[in-house]
């Protein structure tokens, strides 16, 4: 088994996987102390710096942003619900389904409660695990933070770069390319960051687009440790200015949309798609790519690992216009209706809309008054709010 193993990992950094031409890990080995080339092991910290990131999330939120929410009127939902154990251990069982009439028949019997009594108790169950204005308002303020320090940093590190300005610099000197500290503290910043969202998604509220964003932060965190470890730092760096170029926007955005200031949203949108559409659909595929599908032959001798690097860039732009899609489908949204009533990329459910009275709400009034759904009464039957 051992053995095995060897084989597998003198495989797995065997020289002709990774580069060609005679190019070897030798050549990103400096004896120089003051030329710094990239180390594997040196972004081992970054899965530290990730659990740093949700420690400085909790402060963030819990000691800044909760009292601002709170004084500007968001509140956490108190939904009034009379623990049942039978109704909690079917609700488990058929979590993500809609509840059938004979879930509901074999509810009646275990609680001896009415048909309304239990569709009642489902439908107020499931808004428990809905996430309130205010616990959204939280999530979005802390990337929004992130987003606009990162690239403004970001930008002002690069600023003076050449490869900047001109995408060739990428890969003239390679892989002889000095790594500055400025460089490596974005790149171990950026790579903690993703690791924070990774963790997050698994404990945070359920997202529509939950397969999307994992696929998305782990395409990311293989493409800057692939970037870092075979030092083409300089191109990943280009990749994360214009990826945090405009998710700022989105998330400030959204904070006016719970904040219930619609304007605000709205100019916060469209200036978003403005830097999206820039960013994500002509810096990225007409510039990045181009170097790295074709600039690149004039400069290096890629390896076989290289088009791996490749084909993970192609999965992001492919996500950038799934994403696109999405936003255009807003765009028509505020075209015909008027105003932009959803959100998008998000954990926006259909139980978003609803809303009670403040005896419900409150849980002062021992018979609640029925839910509504953009003014109209919920239906007979639950309706599934996942998506």
């Amino acid at each position: 088994m051992a053995a095995m193993l060897r084989a597998a990992e003198n495989v797995l950094w065997s020289d002709k996987f990774w580069f060609a031409n005679g190019t070897s890990w030798k050549d990103l080995e400096s004896t120089d102390p003051d030329i710094y080339y990239p180390k594997f092991s040196d972004m081992n910290k970054s899965f530290f710096v990730g659990f740093l990131l949700l420690g400085l999330r909790y402060i963030y939120e819990r000691f800044i942003v909760v009292p601002i929410a709170k004084s500007l009127g968001l509140k956490e939902r108190n939904v009034c619900l009379v623990p049942n154990q039978n109704l909690e251990a079917m609700y488990r069982s058929i979590r993500g389904k809609q509840l059938s009439k004979t879930d509901i028949e074999k509810a009646q019997k275990q609680t001896d409660m009415t048909e309304k009594q239990v569709q009642r108790w489902f439908f107020k169950r499931r808004l428990k695990d809905v996430p309130s204005n205010l616990f959204r308002f939280r999530d979005q303020s802390w990337q929004m933070l992130f987003y606009s320090m990162s690239f403004l940093y970001g930008m002002f590190v690069l600023w003076d770069k050449p490869w900047l300005w001109d995408t060739t610099n990428c890969w003239k000197g390679w892989p002889k390319q000095h790594v500055t500290n400025d460089l490596y503290y974005f790149y171990l910043v950026e790579l903690g960051f993703y690791w924070c969202l990774l963790f997050t998604l698994f404990y945070d509220v359920k997202r529509k687009d939950f397969w999307e964003m994992a696929t998305h932060h782990l395409i990311t965190m293989l493409l800057l440790y692939f970037s870092w470890i075979t030092n083409y730092v300089r191109v990943g760096t280009l990749v994360l200015v214009v990826h945090d170029a405009s998710d700022h926007w989105m998330a400030a955005a959204k904070m006016a949309k719970y904040l219930k200031k619609q304007m605000l949203c709205e100019v916060l949108f469209f200036i978003f798609i403005l830097i999206w559409v820039f960013c994500r659909l002509y810096l990225y595929p007409f510039r990045i790519l181009k170097t790295t599908y074709f600039e690149v032959h004039d400069y290096v001798s890629v390896g076989t690992c290289f088009w791996l690097f490749n084909f993970l860039l192609a999965v992001l732009q492919v996500l950038h216009i799934l994403w696109t899609y999405f936003i255009l489908r807003v765009i028509i949204m505020k075209v015909t209706k008027g105003s932009i009533e959803r959100d998008i990329r998000s954990d926006t459910s259909d139980m978003d809309d609803i809303s009670f009275s403040e005896s419900d709400e409150e849980c002062s009034n021992n018979t609640p008054s029925k839910p509504v759904m953009n003014g109209v009464t919920i239906p007979r039957l639950i309706r599934n709010h996942d998506s």
